[in-house]
């Protein structure tokens, strides 16, 4: 796989105002994670997943473990899918429902992801918080003369040609794909529609990753100088989601539904 390891970060966060103070890029997307070691893959791609799937996967391309369960979500929850026939409104779906796919979730709320990096206070991990700039380059040439091809740079919309035709081969629609796809060098930065209340709440953004036979010999799930990522030391998770709280930064404002708002009165009250 495309090189997967975290350097050393570029900063430590043990407070808001730590946070609020780094000079980060305009227009930045944000992801926080409880687990600050992991580098920032989708599901599908992540070691323990990938296996898991490998167990159930007949090896026969392109047959796979995780569209297989792509399939069975699209044919046993259709009646529940709000847009059946759409092959990228029920990938998004999958994903925001929480099947393994090869979209990763990012946000444009600072804040927000600050919050996913502290959300379990009590793991004893230090958390980790990845900036990334989703202007970069992810298919077609660099923009050189002829016969070089100009360059497809994102961030784009989910409707986008590239996006979709991939979405659509992890669909299995293949009399719906281009003649050619193209071969990518990084993921490509996707602006979803925000479908509902959470992805508007929690300012939601992606990055789709390719499977590694359509991956240029130069590909790498963010070009040089586009990630960013920072340590939260385990022991500032309390203070630090404290001093969210105080901005209105809870369970609540992110998951707008009364599960997560019981969640938010247990944890004010009891502890």
């Amino acid at each position: 796989m495309a090189g997967t390891t975290l350097g050393p970060p570029d900063g430590e966060i043990t407070s808001v105002q730590d946070f609020l103070g780094l000079n980060l890029a305009e227009k930045a997307w944000f992801r926080g994670q409880s687990d600050g070691s992991k580098y920032p893959l989708p599901a599908v791609l992540r070691t323990d997943v990938a296996q898991a799937i490998d167990r159930t996967n007949d090896r026969t391309w392109p047959t796979s473990g995780d569209q297989n369960m792509l399939s069975e979500f699209w044919r046993r929850g259709s009646r529940m899918l709000p847009a059946p026939e759409d092959p990228v409104d029920v990938y998004f779906q999958a994903q925001h429902h929480g099947l393994p796919t090869l979209l990763l979730d990012w946000t444009t709320d600072p804040l927000a992801a600050l919050y996913f990096a502290v959300r379990e206070p009590r793991s004893g991990v230090d958390g980790g918080l990845f900036v990334l700039n989703p202007v970069y380059r992810f298919a077609g040439g660099t923009g050189g003369p002829p016969p070089d091809s100009i360059p497809i740079v994102g961030p784009v919309s989910e409707e986008h040609f590239v996006p979709t035709a991939w979405i659509k081969l992890a669909g299995r629609r293949w009399k719906e794909l281009p003649d050619r796809l193209p071969r990518l060098v990084a993921s490509i930065a996707v602006w979803p529609r925000l479908r509902d209340g959470r992805m508007s709440q929690q300012g939601s953004c992606f990055t789709l990753h390719p499977p590694a036979f359509h991956q240029r010999d130069e590909f790498s799930h963010y070009p040089a100088g586009k990630l960013a990522h920072f340590r939260i030391p385990s022991d500032s998770k309390y203070a630090i989601k404290r001093q969210l709280r105080h901005l209105g930064i809870t369970e609540t404002r992110l998951f707008p539904d009364l599960d997560h708002l019981v969640a938010d009165l247990l944890e004010e009250f009891l502890g």
